[in-house]
């Protein structure tokens, strides 16, 4: 994408059957469209009153978590929907990011390790902890390609990017970049679809 509209990001989530990426700019979010290449700021303030900690979008449906809290907001009105105490978290719930798997199970990656969504009550969603322990690396960052294969970034100026598997959370290190992660989102499809002059690569 472009540089920013607005100013800089810590989360973003995206509508691929519209070809429009959500972020947050503080208390606001805005829109870009793939297609016409533009910005606009979609709405203004957000549950938190405050930045967007991690944030995935599923059915015209924001999700959208910090610490033990969980929102669902409505994309078309930016009016919240339901608020969930989430049960479950094992020494730590900060950091992290939050992404649906190709399975419809929701995903949650913090600082004390990867968790799953079990079940969700009038105000209660109930997790998980998938992998054995806390992480080594502090995490800002989730996405899920169509493998179902989990991706997260760390806070480091020098960010690495992780492979994390949705069984059992263990996870390999396969590359490290010059700048740091704020968030990632996964364009789900198809090769092809990449490299449409080469069906074969």
């Amino acid at each position: 994408l472009p540089t920013l509209e607005g100013g800089g990001s810590i989360a973003c989530a995206l509508d691929q059957s519209n070809q429009m990426v959500y972020y947050n700019v503080g208390k606001d979010l805005y829109r870009y469209d793939i297609q016409t290449k533009t910005f606009e700021k979609y709405a203004v303030g957000n549950p938190f009153n405050g930045n967007y900690p991690r944030m995935e979008l599923k059915d015209d449906t924001l999700y959208i978590s910090n610490g033990t809290t969980l929102y669902t907001v409505d994309i078309k009105t930016n009016e919240v929907l339901n608020t969930y105490q989430i049960e479950g978290f094992i020494n730590n719930s900060s950091g992290g990011d939050i992404a649906f798997g190709t399975d419809g199970v929701l995903y949650l990656a913090c600082f004390s390790g990867l968790y799953k969504f079990t079940s969700f009550s009038d105000d209660k969603a109930y997790i998980i902890r998938v992998s054995a322990e806390n992480f080594p690396h502090k995490l800002t960052s989730m996405a899920i390609d169509r493998q179902n294969r989990i991706f997260v970034g760390t806070s480091d100026s020098n960010s690495k990017l992780i492979e994390m598997s949705t069984a059992d959370g263990s996870f390999e290190i396969v590359k490290e970049y010059d700048f740091t992660i704020n968030d990632l989102t996964a364009w789900k499809c198809e090769q092809a679809e990449l490299n449409p002059d080469d069906n074969d690569g």
